[in-house]
C-alpha cells in the first residue's frame, strides 16, 4: 500500500474519531438532560397528583358542605328538568308540604299548585322562558298534603344551553320561602285599604296629595271626577296655578304654612274645573310625614259644598227679600197708624168736650165707654208703632197706677152695649 494512501487512511481514522467523541459528547449531554427532563417531570407529576388530590378532597369538602346547607335549609330547594318534572327536592320540603320524597320526584311541578293559579304560573314562566331570562321571582300558592293553602315566595334560576345557534333550557333550579304570613297580613292589608277607599269615594270625598312644592303627587278618583281632569292630566302640576283661583292664593298660602307646621286646619275655596267652571269646596288639609317623622307634603280632603253654596245664596237672597217686605210692612202699618191716630184724636177731643156740656148720669156712663174705647184703640195702635222696638227686645214696661173698680165697670159697660146692639 503507497504511503499516501496509508496518510489517507489516518486522516480519515482520526475524522471518525473525533466525530464519534463529538457524538459520545452530545449523547452524554443529552442523556443528562433526559434526566433532569425526567426529573422535572417526576416533581410535577407528583405535584399535580397532589393538587388532584387536593382539589378531589375540596371538591368532596365542598359537595359535603353544599349537600349539608340544602338539606338543613330552611326553604323549599328543588331541581326540574326543563318540562318542569322535579328531579330532587331538599327534605325541608317534605316537613313543610308534609308529601315524601318519593311523591315529589318525577312529579310535575304545578300538581302542587292551587288549580286556580296554575294558568298565571305557566304565563308567567312562559314568558321569562321566551325571552332567555336568568332568574325570576313569583308568589304562588301550594297546597299542602291535608289540602291547606300555604304561599310561597320563589325565586328560579333558568339554565341554558346553547345548541346550533339557539339558546335551550335544560333545567331549573328553584328556592321557595314559606311567606304565608306575610300574604295573609298584606292582604288584609289591601283589604283594609280598599274598604277605607269604597268608604271615603261613598262619603263623595276627593284626596289630592302634594309636595312640599304644592306639585301634584296624587289625584285620587273622586277628585278627578270632581274636577274633570284624570290622574295623569293632574300628577306633576302646580295645584294652584291649575285649579286655584287668584283670590283665594293668600288664604291657600297661609294654610299651606300651616301645614308645615303639623297644623290640619279646614277652609272653604273655589276650585277651577278642567271646563273652566268652578266649584265650592270644604278642604281640609294636613301633612304627610315620612319614616323619619320629617314632613314631605300634605294631603287635602275636599268636599264638594258647590249645592248648598247655592241653597245659601238663595236663603240669603230669600231673607234680603223677607227683610225688605217687612220693612215695607213696617212701613205701612206705620202710616196706617198715623193715618188712624187723626180721627181717633178728634173722638177723644170730642168726649173731652162733651164732659164740659153737663150730660146727665146715663150720657157720663156713655163718654166713659167712648173714651176708654178711644184709648185703648190709642194705646193699640201705639203698640203697632212699637213693633221695631219689640224685635230688637227694646221694649221697657212702665209701672203706673188705675182705677181697677172703674177699668172693670168700662169693660162690662162696653161689651153690654156690643151684646144689646148685636155689634
Amino acid at each position: 500500500m503507497s504511503e499516501g494512501k496509508i496518510q489517507l487512511l489516518e486522516r480519515r481514522f482520526i475524522r471518525e474519531k473525533l466525530a464519534r467523541k463529538e457524538a459520545e459528547r452530545i449523547l452524554e449531554e443529552k442523556a443528562v438532560e433526559l434526566f433532569n427532563a425526567n426529573s422535572q417531570l417526576k416533581s410535577l407529576n407528583e405535584s399535580l397528583e397532589s393538587q388532584v388530590e387536593k382539589g378531589t378532597e375540596d371538591l368532596r369538602v365542598s359537595r359535603l358542605r353544599y349537600k349539608n346547607f340544602i338539606e338543613t335549609a330552611k326553604e323549599i330547594i328543588y331541581e326540574t328538568t326543563s318540562k318542569g318534572y322535579i328531579t330532587y327536592v331538599n327534605p325541608f320540603a317534605s316537613t313543610l308540604l308534609s308529601f315524601t320524597n318519593e311523591e315529589f320526584v318525577g312529579k310535575h311541578f304545578l300538581s302542587f299548585v292551587a288549580h286556580d293559579y296554575r294558568d298565571v304560573v305557566i304565563e308567567h314562566y312562559l314568558e321569562c322562558v321566551i325571552n332567555s331570562e336568568a332568574n325570576s321571582y313569583l308568589e304562588i300558592p301550594i297546597l299542602k298534603k291535608n289540602k291547606d293553602l300555604l304561599w310561597l315566595g320563589q325565586s328560579v334560576t333558568f339554565d341554558y344551553e346553547t345548541c346550533e345557534g339557539k339558546r335551550q333550557l335544560v333545567g331549573v333550579q328553584a328556592i321557595a320561602r314559606d311567606i304565608t304570613a306575610q300574604h295573609c297580613a298584606q292582604r288584609k292589608l289591601e283589604l283594609s285599604e280598599e274598604k277605607y277607599r269604597s268608604i271615603m269615594e261613598n262619603m263623595e270625598l276627593g284626596f289630592l296629595e302634594v309636595d312640599l312644592h304644592g306639585k301634584i303627587v296624587k289625584a285620587y278618583d273622586r277628585f278627578c271626577q270632581m274636577t274633570g281632569y284624570t290622574d295623569a292630566e293632574l300628577t306633576g302640576q302646580d295645584a294652584v296655578e291649575i285649579l286655584l283661583p287668584d283670590e283665594y292664593r293668600n288664604l291657600m298660602e297661609k294654610n299651606d304654612k300651616s301645614r308645615e307646621d303639623g297644623v290640619v286646619s279646614s277652609y272653604e275655596v273655589e276650585l277651577i274645573k278642567k271646563d273652566k267652571g268652578r266649584i265650592w269646596v270644604l278642604i281640609s288639609g294636613g301633612p304627610v310625614f315620612n319614616e323619619r317623622g320629617e314632613t314631605i307634603g300634605s294631603v287635602g280632603i275636599h268636599y264638594d259644598i258647590s249645592e248648598q253654596k247655592r241653597i245659601q245664596t238663595e236663603l240669603l237672597q230669600s231673607k234680603q227679600i223677607a227683610e225688605a217686605a217687612q220693612r215695607s210692612e213696617k212701613q205701612f202699618l206705620a202710616n196706617i197708624s198715623h193715618e188712624i191716630r187723626t180721627p181717633l184724636n178728634a173722638i177723644i177731643g170730642m168726649s173731652h168736650l162733651l164732659y164740659d156740656a153737663n150730660p146727665t148720669a146715663e150720657q157720663k156712663d156713655y163718654l166713659e165707654i167712648i173714651k176708654y174705647s178711644a184709648n185703648f184703640l190709642h194705646s193699640l195702635i201705639s203698640d203697632v208703632l212699637d213693633v221695631s222696638k219689640i224685635e230688637a227686645g227694646e221694649v221697657e214696661l212702665q209701672k203706673s197706677k188705675f182705677d181697677m173698680h172703674k177699668l172693670l165697670r168700662t169693660i162690662h159697660k162696653t161689651f153690654q152695649l156690643r151684646v144689646c146692639f148685636g155689634i
